[in-house]
């Protein structure tokens, strides 16, 4: 009897369970085969042995035999998909998974309402728009002085200030044949991580999700595979996804125990039909349907000046009357002059029955397995249906978190501007007082006699003439209250407790701190707000493993043409590396098997943060004679270390062979005492 598979789909269709609650249908409607797309990669995987063909699609194209998936002792075959395919009107099993997806989103929507006002609030305060302009009068004092944006910069700057480093170990027998060879394979696999991630620039987009994560308290990441980077052949590569576009299991503390992960954007026609081809040719004659998402904050929106979005093709411009100057060569896109449709990508979680053997009484059981499922609605319309596995081999959804504070248990963290708001605002409130009463004291009210104060509203302006009876005596300039001397103490206040919560103070942000510390104060200073930005450090390790393993993944599995990988810069020089096609699959007798490793990522969460500590350290091992030239270089990220350290041992060679000649002999063995950082004192010996 084939695995029955329960997700939440499953749920919400009560057809779909049996009288006895088991679940009585795999797939209500048969899969849709997954094309090319830059966001899905394209691929249909099964488990075991080659399938019989379904169809003539299938017997056209015949399995891969050779592909493997990277999960251990399940062999998998992989298909070429077949065309994307969309039936001109939906059936009834179709609309039922529509339904459902919308009833999954509703509910994820709905209950990450609450957090909108906070997330739009952080985002206005970070950009330094405190006062609303259209609720102020303009010759109110509106001071607004950013102190939270140059601490998120900092704490930004010194997380991704440090190198991130991938280590591959391959999963080998000690000393057996083919050790070798697999530290070989294991070492292209680092090597093409590491000219995978310059190469494409992946660090702006962890720098975004860094970001995220200090600004809403939570950021994202999406692994996938892009088949137009890398010249066409296609490459594996993180994105950075906005948290106003994800919509997560309400009950979910993290994304492995949620039962579903929705991902929602708009997408013009042309969009649309570059990530399925030929979708255009089904939507351009309905339209798009656009359902309520939320859209990240922009400077447009704190401006207040923020537009609809446009479709591809929204009008005529002037002074031009025709609307086709947005035309495209492409004929299956005949109608462009319409809006954008709003595509729900859900990734499910489900589980399945498989009989297994105990492995301590070799006794056949039957357990659950959690695999996952991929559902891409648009217009109402179902454009994918499919396994992850028949994605990708590593079966999991593609996406990432990163969470700087985790200390709950929960999935939407804690986010470092929130904590700053409200010192923020105290200090802008503080400082308009402020400048209120300097103005007026610069600029005072005047009291005219020649004037009538009957029925007329006051308001405290500076240099406003104020008209008041001819029998009164007060004419003249109004003087306003001294400024409280305590009003400097709270500013100062309000700083130093913006810089105890952020844990940046001001030598991390480039000032000097007040008075004159000595060395060692300001020393313990620096290493006690180290201790917070390792441990966001930390947590950007956990964000960026889960991230590598599925992109390692995706590189083993998707690397199949032979190609040349390669790492530009100026201590890179002459670095490249060629890779046969398949590089990354063993050669066994059940077929071609990827390579098994273990992954680590080290983002400098147990070295010193500071780069000048870090040269320091360097330097005094060097004279302690602890480490070479060549680790000493390394240290303080000396340009081509490798390249500097060889002529340095060279030189300091030769001067020992030369001063051990012009003593009459005794160079040969006392070459390797000239190599070091105690050459001369070798050379004597």
């Amino acid at each position: 009897m084939a695995p029955r598979a329960f997700s939440p789909l499953t749920q919400l269709d009560p057809d779909n369970l049996d009288s006895t609650g088991s679940v009585a249908t795999l797939s209500r409607h048969r899969p849709t085969r997954p094309s090319t797309s830059s966001h899905l990669a394209a691929g249909e995987v099964v488990r075991g042995e080659a399938p019989a063909p379904r169809d003539a699609a299938d017997a056209a194209n015949p399995p891969d035999t050779l592909s493997a998936a990277a999960t251990p002792h399940i062999n998998r075959v992989k298909r070429t998909p077949r065309p994307f395919h969309l039936e001109p009107t939906p059936s009834e099993d179709e609309i039922k998974t529509v339904q459902g997806i919308h009833q999954l989103f509703t509910a994820a929507k709905s209950h990450r309402n609450t957090l909108l006002p906070r997330w739009n609030e952080c985002y206005r305060m970070l950009t330094n728009r405190h006062w609303n302009p259209a609720k102020r009068a303009d010759w109110m004092p509106s001071p607004e002085i950013p102190e939270i944006f140059p601490i998120i910069r900092t704490l930004v700057a010194w997380q991704m200030d440090t190198r991130f480093r991938t280590s591959v170990s391959p999963a080998s027998v000690p000393h057996s044949d083919l050790t070798a060879y697999f530290t070989s394979i294991a070492q292209d696999l680092e090597y093409t991580m590491d000219a995978s991630w310059m190469a494409n620039m992946e660090e702006r987009e962890w720098g975004m999700v860094c970001w995220d994560g200090l600004v809403y308290g939570t950021g994202f990441a999406k692994t996938s595979w892009e088949h137009n980077l890398a010249g066409g052949m296609g490459d594996a590569m993180a994105r950075h996804i906005s948290p106003y576009r994800l919509y997560p299991d309400p009950k979910a503390t993290n994304l492995e125990d949620a039962l579903y992960i929705i991902e929602a954007r708009r997408m013009t026609i042309q969009e649309l039909d570059e990530r399925f081809p030929g979708a255009a040719a089904a939507f351009s004659a309905t339209g798009g349907m656009a359902v309520d998402i939320d859209e990240p904050p922009t400077l447009f929106d704190v401006l207040g000046n923020r537009g609809p979005r446009l479709g591809l093709n929204p009008g005529a411009l002037a002074p031009a009357t025709s609307s086709r100057y947005a035309r495209t060569s492409n004929p299956n896109i005949p109608n462009l002059d319409m809006p954008e449709t709003t595509v729900l990508e859900c990734w499910l979680r489900q589980h399945e029955y498989v009989d297994v053997k105990d492995p301590h009484t070799n006794v056949p059981v039957r357990r659950s397995k959690v695999t996952w499922r991929v559902v891409v609605v648009a217009n109402n319309r179902v454009l994918l249906d499919e396994p992850a596995e028949n994605i990708w081999t590593h079966g999991g959804h593609p996406y990432s978190r990163y969470q700087p504070i985790d200390f709950n248990a929960e999935f939407w963290g804690i986010s470092m501007v929130e904590l700053l708001i409200s010192p923020q605002k105290c200090l802008n409130r503080l400082l308009t007082a402020i400048q209120q009463n300097l103005e007026l004291s610069g600029n005072p009210i005047w009291l005219d006699q020649n004037g009538n104060l009957t029925n007329m509203p006051i308001t405290n302006k500076p240099g406003q003439r104020i008209p008041i009876a001819q029998t009164d005596q007060r004419t003249g300039w109004l003087t306003p209250p001294p400024i409280n001397a305590g009003a400097q103490q709270m500013v100062d206040f309000l700083l130093k407790r913006m810089e105890v919560i952020s844990g940046i103070n001001a030598i991390l942000k480039g000032t000097s701190p007040a008075g004159r510390p000595a060395q060692g104060v300001v020393d313990q200073i620096s290493e006690s707000s180290h201790v917070g930005i390792r441990s966001m450090l930390r947590q950007m390790e956990y964000a960026l493993r889960d991230s590598f393993v599925k992109k390692a993944a995706l590189v083993v599995e998707n690397y199949t043409t032979p190609r040349i990988v390669s790492i530009a810069g100026p201590e890179n020089m002459d670095k490249f590396r060629a890779l046969r096609a398949r590089h990354f699959l063993i050669p066994s007798s059940n077929g071609a098997v990827p390579l098994q490793y273990q992954l680590h990522v080290d983002a400098g969460s147990r070295h010193h943060v500071s780069r000048q500590m870090r040269e320091n350290r360097g330097v005094q091992l060097f004279a302690m004679e602890l480490i070479d030239e060549q680790a000493a270089l390394e240290e303080i990220d000396f340009p081509n270390a490798q390249a500097v350290a060889t002529r340095v041992q060279e030189r300091k060679a030769a001067a020992a062979e030369a001063e051990a000649a012009a003593k009459g002999g005794g160079g040969a063995s006392l070459g390797a005492g000239g190599i070091g950082p105690n050459a001369r004192t070798g050379a004597r010996v």
